[in-house]
């Protein structure tokens, strides 16, 4: 659902932008604001309309060491479908309270500047702006807290059983969009 309370529907069909893949840096300044590549930039303003100069995004902490970045109208349909399902109730309702708690919506400009939600800060430990995240991209955009992540091997957690259920539930999601978008 929408900040107003009404369902957001997934973009156009035609205008379905492809995720940039690879690890890159993106720098954060002392006032929260993460810079991510153009590349991302264009990604994520390819859901929004071409005369828009921001796009929204949702970004959220599942696992308290990095953060999942979605273009916000597939994050607020994606929910509304978890929130509707009738199997996997229970660990679906977690999934969404903890991307709730530890995550919010935010904006990006053209250059891939946002400045990074309070909720999604206390989710990832920081007290202070680290210098740099890294951002990657393995069905979800993620942005990693550089400190603790220094290889390509490290960039996707193993472990984190409630952030590999987001993932699989939003690959299935996006699989579903993309079926009726691309013949298989």
């Amino acid at each position: 659902m929408g900040t107003n309370g009404s369902f957001v529907a997934p973009p156009e069909e035609s205008a379905f932008p492809v995720a940039p893949n690879g690890l890159e840096d993106a720098p954060c300044d002392e006032s929260w604001r993460v810079r991510l590549q153009k590349r991302y930039a264009d990604y994520f303003l390819g859901f929004e309309p071409s005369t828009s100069k921001t796009a929204t995004i949702y970004i959220a902490s599942l696992n308290r060491t990095d953060a999942l970045i979605w273009p916000n109208r597939f994050f607020q349909d994606w929910a509304h479908r978890l929130r509707t399902a009738p199997e996997n109730r229970t660990r679906n309702r977690s999934l969404l309270k903890t991307a709730q708690f530890l995550g919010g919506e935010t904006e990006i400009d053209r250059q891939g500047r946002f400045v990074l939600p309070k909720k999604t800060r206390e989710g990832l430990r920081l007290d202070q702006p680290l210098a740099e995240f890294k951002v990657f991209n393995d069905g979800v955009v993620r942005l990693i807290r550089s400190d603790q992540r220094s290889s390509t091997e490290r960039a996707v957690p193993e472990d984190e059983e409630l952030d590999d259920y987001a993932i699989d539930q939003y690959s299935n999601y996006l699989a579903g969009i993309l079926s009726r978008v691309v013949p298989i």
